[in-house]
């Protein structure tokens, strides 16, 4: 009887879940674990991420209802002691003069606020021991939420223990203050492109004509970080001239509900991938990534799902973030980055024009 390795259960942020924890499970279940029974553990719907386990077990809803939602890293905001807190941002206003004249500009300022509530690190613990109890005793585990370290790879990740050299970095906080997170680095993720499974292609054949060519618009939305959501009005002019643009083309919206424009009704003549069967979500937009031309919205961590399927990316973003954004490419997928939070719907549209035509792909 083969043994058992269990990956997860994975409850951080679904932009960490994609550009730092599928792209090692998928390369470890291979190189590593060939011949073991391979499990999965994530939010539900996130199946398509895990290609090469041989089950997905979903997080129970009573979790996922309670703290996705709150998501930071690998773990939860409130986590211990009311860490991590949430990363806000507010606008404050700069006084300066311009050729000897008052004037008043307006800037970007990151805070954090202290979580409030009980501790979810207990929360966690009961969930992942009720997982345990129904695998064999022998099962190897992989918790991104604990501290892991991988002898033969040198690879260690997730939450730092105390008594790690790293938690002696110079840090604002005190070392009793601190959750430090150890992510993967791009160094041992796979350096395959993620494809779609057959459930997702299936969905997908259900919803058009197989045919039919696509384009995938991200159109981000949140609660938190609100000043980085491009207005919803701009994403329906955007899809208007597209759709003008390209009548051959058919615009397929994605996200998940609650983290997107437009779940609780797409614009007209585009595909709703965001209301579908939630666990065939992410495997129906894998399929949809792999037969589009392109894939555009502001910047986001579903985006990722895009960059690491091999659609090429368009994306407008904060100039700060431009550069770790380049960075952190591993793979071959174009990507065309707008250094700008929050650009004109006419700058977005020729930048689109032109980037669809640099593929060289025809209509």
């Amino acid at each position: 009887m083969h043994k058992t390795v269990f990956f997860g259960p994975f409850i951080g942020e679904f932009h960490w879940e994609i550009a730092c924890w599928q792209g090692w499970v998928r390369r470890i279940c291979l190189e590593n674990f060939s011949n073991f029974r391979k499990i999965a553990c994530s939010y539900s719907g996130r199946a398509g991420l895990y290609p090469e386990v041989d089950e997905f077990i979903p997080v129970p809803r009573s979790f996922d209802n309670e703290h996705k939602k709150h998501a930071v890293q690998y773990i939860i905001k409130g986590w211990r002691n009311g860490l991590p807190g949430s990363k806000e941002i507010r606008i404050v206003p700069k006084k300066e003069f311009k050729n000897g004249i008052p004037h008043v500009s307006y800037l970007e300022e990151e805070y954090f606020k202290i979580a409030s509530g009980p501790n979810v690190e207990p929360h966690a613990e009961s969930m992942l021991k009720k997982i345990k109890e129904q695998l064999p005793k022998n099962t190897v585990y992989y918790i991104p939420w604990k501290y892991n370290k991988v002898e033969n790879d040198k690879l260690e990740f997730g939450l730092l223990p105390d008594n790690h050299p790293k938690m002696n970095i110079y840090h604002p906080l005190p070392k009793e203050k601190r959750l430090l997170i150890e992510p993967i680095t791009k160094d041992f993720q796979s350096a395959q492109f993620l494809t779609s499974i057959k459930i997702g292609r299936d969905g997908l054949d259900k919803l058009i004509d197989r045919d039919k060519k696509l384009v995938c618009l991200f159109p981000r939305f949140r609660k938190n970080y609100r000043t980085r959501n491009w207005a919803k009005q701009k994403y329906l002019s955007l899809i208007e001239k597209l759709q003008t643009a390209f009548p051959n083309l058919q615009i397929a919206i994605i996200g998940e509900p609650g983290g997107a424009y437009f779940d609780s009704g797409v614009p007209p003549g585009t595909i709703d991938l965001i209301n579908v069967i939630e666990k065939d979500r992410t495997a129906i937009q894998i399929a949809a990534l792999e037969k589009s031309i392109f894939s555009f919205g502001s910047s986001s961590g579903g985006l990722n799902l895009a960059y690491y399927t091999g659609c090429p990316i368009l994306k407008w973003s904060n100039p700060k973030d431009v550069a770790t954004d380049i960075s952190a490419q591993i793979l071959s997928t174009p990507v065309k980055i707008i250094p700008i939070t929050h650009p004109e719907v006419e700058e977005v549209y020729s930048e689109l024009i032109n980037f669809r035509y640099s593929l060289g792909n025809k209509i």
